[in-house]
Formats: structure tokens, sequence, C-alpha cells
């Protein structure tokens, strides 16, 4: 599934969206990664920015793990994230 256009509020996202990927587990959980060194988990049933992770590095992909709970963020390094541990 290819993720065309997504409109996020202005105010959460600080660079264009670069990358991004819907959960698994929700379709209302959608994961964003951009240039702005960070990744965005976004619950659209919200509308509201639920979890941040700093990548440290602008971010050029983002992938879900088919249990939903752990993704995947990759750029010039490549970062584990267990958001369920968090």
């Amino acid at each position: 599934m290819w993720i065309t256009c997504i409109a996020y509020p202005q105010f959460l996202v600080q660079d264009y969206v670069r990358a991004g990927a819907i959960s698994p587990v929700s379709a209302d959980i959608i994961l964003s990664g951009g240039y702005d060194n960070t990744v965005r988990m976004y619950d659209t049933r919200i509308n509201a920015s639920v979890f941040t992770v700093d990548h440290g590095a602008p971010v050029e992909s983002v992938l879900f793990l088919p249990t939903g709970g752990v993704f995947l963020s990759a750029g010039m390094v490549l970062h584990i994230t267990n958001f369920m541990m968090v």
C-alpha cells in the first residue's frame, strides 16, 4: 500500500513528511518520518500525535513490523523502536 498524501496539522510537523506507514493492527495509527529527525505516531481518531521519537538523523523510511508494536525508522542510521515498552 502506498501513501500518496497525508494531511497533518501543520503545528505537528516541522518539515515535509518523507516517509509514512499505516499500522498493520489499526488503520487509525499512522507513522511519519521526515528531515526534522523525528518519527511521529498519529492517531486519526483523536487527530493528534501520540508518540514522538528523536531519530537523530533525517528519516527516509518507516516500517511497522507485523505485530504493530515495533517499528523501524531508517535514514543514515537504523532504529528499532518497541513503543509498547516505553
